[in-house]
């Protein structure tokens, strides 16, 4: 009831309001997983539980009712998304909440990939996954490489490089080496001489007295 009064006077109005019981279907929080990348075959786990919400119901009375993926499979255990898939591409996975009467849906766009592409810098700008400087390039120089990942490089268990020494004049390539980078100094980065040993197998290096007139050197990083 709203009174309304000048003081001596007033009046009174009576207002009815009518709460209609419109139930809210259980919210997913899709923050960083509308779009994920995952590695063939491999399998990963995603916590629905701790995203999902619902205003009107009490905790414990709603739940992901189900999930489908298409190339692989997605499985609902006690709340958790277990995603695995045997199909390189993009694929999809549906979800639906529910708290046994009103739904949501909800799509993950999931990118399968075998292997990702690794890119080299030799410019300093973030740009690729390492990046590559090279000192001391002259003729009879012994060139010296430091080489780090840059911030947009995932994590890696590990590295392996391969720099070869060739020569344009000549068209041969002369040295030939390859390692696996030590993986502990990932967050500090790599620096070495390059001395790389000879292709002819003769135990000595490609080079003796530094770069010759139109040497070059490649890398391979895998």
């Amino acid at each position: 009831t709203l009174r309304a009064s000048d003081g001596e006077q007033y009046s009174d109005q009576t207002v009815t309001i009518r709460i209609n019981p419109i139930n809210d279907a259980p919210r997913l929080d899709m923050t960083d997983i509308e779009s994920i990348d995952l590695k063939l075959n491999r399998q990963k786990v995603i916590n629905l539980n701790s995203r999902l919400t619902d205003v009107d119901t009490p905790q414990g009375n709603y739940y992901v009712a189900s999930a489908f993926a298409t190339g692989g499979t997605a499985v609902v255990i006690s709340g958790d998304l277990r995603l695995q898939f045997d199909e390189v591409g993009l694929q999809t996975v549906s979800i639906s909440t529910s708290d046994g009467y009103a739904t949501n849906s909800y799509e993950i766009t999931v990118n399968v990939f075998d292997a990702l592409p690794f890119y080299v810098s030799t410019t300093d700008d973030g740009s690729g996954h390492m990046y590559v400087h090279m000192a001391d390039t002259y003729e009879t120089q012994t060139p010296i490489a430091t080489f780090s990942l840059t911030d947009s490089a995932p994590s890696y268990n590990l590295i392996s490089v391969t720099w070869s020494l060739c020569n344009e004049l000549s068209g041969t390539c002369d040295g030939f080496w390859e390692y696996d980078l030590d993986m502990s100094r990932s967050s500090t980065g790599w620096t070495e001489e390059m001395n790389i040993p000879s292709s002819y197998g003769d135990g000595g290096y490609a080079r003796i007295n530094g770069m010759r007139n139109m040497d070059y050197i490649g890398l391979t990083v895998r």
